[in-house]
């Protein structure tokens, strides 16, 4: 395929037939009409044959949390995976970016900013794996350290936030620097891995969230529980107004078993 403007112009690559895209995108309607995708008025098959099943079994192969209980963040598909992929493409209407003309081709995939290519037909499937630790055996432990709480100290941090003498702390920060701090004892390096926070609740009345850190392999991980307390209510009615308190900080490290 020879397209021009090849290095702005993007293709979006979904499914024919019944078989649903295994990710979640924006926007509309994205399910099949009479079990066959249907493009621009074409219907678009798709042969569901043993190479189609192993390609789709592997490329859809990851983790939902590490070996060590934390969320497996984004990266955790277990395969690289090659094919020859047969279809049909769809161009998409050619837009002009007003401030320099250049000319893009959109309307399918993700907020419609793509030309599509439909897969029908799929073969010579190869995989290598990725390194995203796979099964579950593997033998793990766990190191808690509970953190002191100063309660009087906390309702003069408080008192001060909603003074706006000081800033409202905030977990990504909080949590980093703790993780540092016990990093410097356990040899983990804080840029080898990556993280991401959850919270517990409904938005801006959350009362309890997690700060995680996950290494690259997946092995190793640290967790920062932090909570907004309800005996800070007299100085803070508004749960979203309350400060977030470090509870408790969670190292885990899982070896596979020999």
């Amino acid at each position: 395929m020879n397209c021009k403007n090849g290095d702005s112009n993007h293709i979006w690559i979904t499914f024919g037939g019944d078989v649903d895209m295994p990710i979640i995108y924006c926007c509309g309607d994205h399910t099949p009409k009479d079990g066959t995708l249907s493009v621009e008025g074409i219907k678009v098959p798709l042969k569901k044959d043993d190479e189609f099943k192993k390609f789709f079994r592997l490329l859809t192969a990851q983790r939902k949390t590490a070996p060590t209980g934390v969320p497996c963040f984004y990266d955790c598909y277990q395969y690289h995976v090659t094919a020859t992929l047969t279809g049909q493409f769809f161009a998409g209407k050619e837009w002009h970016r007003p401030r320099d003309g250049k000319v893009f081709y959109t309307g399918y995939g993700h907020l419609g900013c793509y030309s599509l290519f439909v897969i029908q037909k799929v073969k010579d499937v190869d995989s290598e794996p990725t390194g995203i630790p796979i099964g579950d055996n593997f033998d793990c432990s766990s190191q808690i350290w509970q953190l002191p709480i100063d309660r009087s100290a906390v309702i003069v941090q408080q008192k001060a936030v909603l003074n706006h003498h000081v800033k409202q702390p905030v977990i990504e920060e909080v949590g980093e620097q703790l993780i540092r701090d016990k990093m410097r004892y356990k040899r983990d390096q804080f840029d080898s891995g990556d993280n991401s926070t959850d919270y517990d609740g409904k938005f801006e009345h959350e009362k309890k969230s997690t700060y995680f850190w996950l290494a690259k392999d997946k092995l190793t991980s640290y967790s920062v529980a932090f909570e907004r307390f309800d005996w800070l209510s007299p100085y803070a009615v508004n749960i979203d107004k309350r400060i977030w308190i470090a509870v408790k900080i969670e190292r885990s490290e899982c070896k596979p078993k020999m």
